[in-house]
């Protein structure tokens, strides 16, 4: 009887937790796309679409807009599939709380809320004034990334007539796009965390004011000195000692010409004046990892390109089908073997290859990824597009591929290291160090300026300060008189025209190099009485077109640059400046 109990009671407990743990439940904030669209009437439309990582069963989510002097209206909630949802409205003490209702269990789910506010521009008699939290502090959970930009109701002929400030200081880069859109990036966002922007462009801009606050007089100026005291009250700019900076910069300036003289010198075993003929036959990438270790971003278009002339792709010009239509580029997958390709060339070559299965839909607001039924070719538009959908795995690929290259180098013994630049940084920290004891501070503006100066420096010229040795001293000279010979039309001209794959991988090396549009220009001249019919190894269905490559190569690196990053001409400060807007939200 007493085991039966006992066996009794050990169900039961496992019943319980069992249970227990089928109903615990959680949630993630993973991304949160909010964009602003104002009218030439300063309404303004608001799209906010919101990314939950549900654990566990939920019904509900809420957002709550705080009440203010703006009026909300025409609000409408959007499921994944842009069907609406139902919900209701509630007072919430100061807030309008937004109440939207649907079934998810352990998955993902993306809302769009919309709304319509007015009296939230503020107009001066020579500006207009949007200054809104485009992300409350109402918020209980983190969230991994906000994205998202203001439309502004026409372009500015200068982008210096919109002035923008994020509050508070954080993880984030705000520019403008097009002279009409205020872009906006934030990563990490804390619980209870607001993030504010502060946009302010010309009232011209605004066919009337019927829905916006107008103040008389003019506006610029007010605003300009609040942010300046925003900032000022967060970075203190006390007295500083003019001489002692020029020095530190002296120190540093002949610090770094000792460590160059160390450092920067060319192997002795190359006596060639040039180099003729490519002296390696690797990734264009190692020859950029040589240069700068870091492999730059225009090496994946190089690498790309080296495909080609593996086989393993092929290019065709896609000619621009009207007025305000471009050119674009198709990739063609001519064989999806990954023999006797490097490591960072596999890494490329199956990223080509996942984005070839996708293609995109136009809606509204967004492209929809959907499947493509011709895997074996990729469009450059729709490789663009893949990246900016998937910016944390093109993120990724790029930290992946860096290390490749450099696993590929050090496996050919070509080993670097950053002995000069790391001597270089330790004493400009002693610099800093004894500048900030003596009296310069180093958050003031001066030191600001020369922390920038050094960066430069190091930014410019920290090539000649890497310690390579031996073997990747040789090959790193033997390529540097390769570019030498390419810049040198004089003795370039005399090379062989009929072999056209040779002078495809002048130019494909050139890019990481830095003269391919120097070698470019010398081709024109070399092929300018040659048969015209001499085809590429690169492009298809047409006859052999340097001018294609460049372009092709300039929009390779483009594509990767706006997926790696967003782009800006400022970040966040600290404080607030009072901007409408903010709340939170939740679910359950």
């Amino acid at each position: 009887m007493v085991k039966k109990l006992l066996i009794f009671s050990l169900l039961f407990a496992l019943l319980i937790l069992i249970t227990s743990v089928g109903f615990a439940k959680s949630y993630n904030l993973d991304k949160a796309d909010i964009a602003f669209f104002i009218d030439g009437n300063a309404k303004v439309f608001v799209d906010e679409i919101i990314t939950f990582d549900f654990s566990g069963p939920y019904t509900y989510a809420y957002r709550d807009i705080p009440k203010g002097s703006w009026t909300i209206s025409d609000i409408y909630v959007l499921d994944d599939q842009r069907q609406p949802l139902q919900f209701e409205l509630t007072d919430v003490g100061d807030n309008t709380r937004i109440t939207w209702y649907y079934s998810a269990n352990n998955e993902l789910k993306t809302f769009t809320m919309g709304y319509t506010l007015t009296n939230a521009i503020d107009v001066y008699d020579d500006v207009a004034r949007f200054n809104w939290k485009v992300w409350g502090q109402g918020w209980d959970h983190s969230l991994d990334e906000l994205v998202g930009y203001i439309v502004l109701p026409e372009k500015v002929n200068d982008p210096k007539e919109v002035y923008i400030w994020g509050h508070p200081e954080i993880n984030g880069k705000i520019g403008l796009q097009d002279n009409n859109k205020v872009i906006f990036q934030v990563f990490n966002i804390p619980s209870q965390q607001f993030v504010e922007l502060d946009t302010v462009f010309p009232r011209s801009l605004l066919a009337s004011t019927e829905f916006a606050v107008v103040h008389s007089g003019t506006g610029l100026q007010k605003i300009i000195d609040t942010e300046k005291n925003i900032y000022d009250q967060e970075h203190p700019n006390p007295i500083y000692s003019i001489i002692l900076m020029i020095v530190s910069i002296l120190i540093l300036i002949i610090t770094f010409f000792i460590l160059k003289a160390k450092y920067y010198r060319k192997s002795d075993k190359v006596k060639d004046i040039y180099v003729r003929d490519i002296p390696y036959n690797y990734s264009p990438a190692i020859v950029s990892y040589l240069l700068y270790i870091n492999p730059r971003i225009e090496s994946i278009s190089a690498e790309l390109l080296n495909l080609c002339l593996k086989g393993k792709l092929s290019i065709e010009l896609i000619a621009a089908q009207g007025i305000f239509s471009k050119e674009d580029f198709k990739f063609l997958i001519k064989n999806t073997s990954t023999d006797k390709l490097s490591k960072s060339e596999i890494l490329l070559f199956d990223l080509v290859k996942t984005a070839a299965k996708y293609g995109y839909k136009d809606y509204v607001l967004f492209k929809k990824q959907i499947k493509d039924d011709t895997p074996n070719e990729l469009l450059l538009s729709e490789f663009k597009t893949y990246l900016l959908k998937n910016q944390l795995e093109a993120q990724l690929f790029l930290k992946e591929w860096n290390e490749s290259v450099t696993e590929d180098a050090e496996d050919l013994g070509l080993k670097i290291k950053r002995t000069g630049i790391w001597i270089f940084i330790l004493v400009w920290i002693i610099v800093m160090l004894l500048t900030s004891f003596i009296g310069v501070m180093v958050y003031n503006v001066f030191a600001g300026t020369l922390v920038f100066v050094f960066g430069f420096v190091i930014l410019l010229f920290s090539k000649y300060l890497m310690n390579r040795n031996e073997l990747a001293m040789e090959h790193y000279t033997k390529w540097i008189l390769l570019k030498k010979y390419l810049n040198n039309f004089s003795d370039f001209k005399n090379k062989d025209v009929q072999d056209i794959k040779l002078w495809e991988q002048y130019l494909v090396y050139a890019i990481p190099l830095g003269c391919a549009k120097k070698v470019q220009k010398n081709m024109k001249l070399v092929f300018i009485d040659t048969n015209k019919n001499m085809r590429s190894a690169i492009f298809v269905g047409s006859a052999i077109n340097y001018s294609n490559i460049i372009s092709a190569t300039n929009s390779f690196s483009s594509a990767f640059s706006s997926a790696m990053t967003t782009s800006g001409s400022s970040g966040f400060s600290g404080g607030s400046s009072g901007g409408g807007g903010g709340g939170g939200g939740g679910a359950g």
